[in-house]
């Protein structure tokens, strides 16, 4: 469980949201703190050496950027609030959790969205090893349903549509699914919206 707003730095002004401000880049900031980062990588570092065929990170807010593209349409704003806000030290989780053996699960929530993303590379994996999974579940009651069309890398996936998630891990796999219904509208019943299955490299 990471504790992302106890240590992080503080936010820094945007004009125009949709834009990158070099400040918030800077190496110094962190959502985490030194003491909890160094803690994660030790962490990732120590599973890996113990065999742990998962690793599961929690956090209240996603690793995913929240720029989703549409084709002839701006990105939508970003929130530095979340890991947009500390791009230096996502690289170094990102980079970290590579190097340390991958298979890495997020579970993140506060974007009312069902995503599914990928980042990184596992070292000495297959191309299809990432470093990261992260998963969002959407929200019980808010939101708007809605497919978001072409998700733009790293985010592979994009719904909105109330819900829930359920994951299942052993030692040769993992699955999740994202049970979804429209809140909105009463007669509406849960179904599957999409299944991800995933072996442990």
């Amino acid at each position: 469980m990471l504790d992302t707003r106890l240590h992080r730095a503080s936010k820094v002004a945007i004009p125009d949201r949709r834009e990158i401000n070099t400040d918030m880049a800077g190496t110094d900031r962190t959502m985490l703190g030194i003491e909890q980062r160094e803690l994660l990588f030790d962490r990732l570092a120590v599973t890996q050496d113990e065999g742990m065929p998962w690793r599961i990170l929690a956090s209240s807010v996603p690793i995913a950027p929240d720029a989703i593209h549409t084709e002839g349409k701006p990105d939508r704003s970003r929130t530095y609030d979340t890991w947009d806000g500390f791009p230096h030290e996502r690289d170094l989780l990102v980079e970290q959790a590579g190097a340390r053996g991958g298979n890495v699960i997020s579970l993140a929530g506060d974007r009312h969205v069902f995503l599914a993303a990928e980042f990184g590379q596992r070292e000495g994996g297959a191309e299809s090893s990432p470093a990261i999974r992260e998963f969002l579940g959407s929200g019980i009651s808010s939101g708007v349903a809605g497919l978001d069309p072409e998700p733009r890398a790293p985010i592979s996936f994009s719904h909105r549509l109330n819900g829930v998630s359920l994951v299942e891990l052993n030692s040769n796999g993992a699955s999740v699914e994202f049970w979804g219904c429209n809140a909105a509208d009463p007669r509406s019943t849960p179904s599957l919206v999409r299944r991800f299955e995933f072996d442990s490299d």
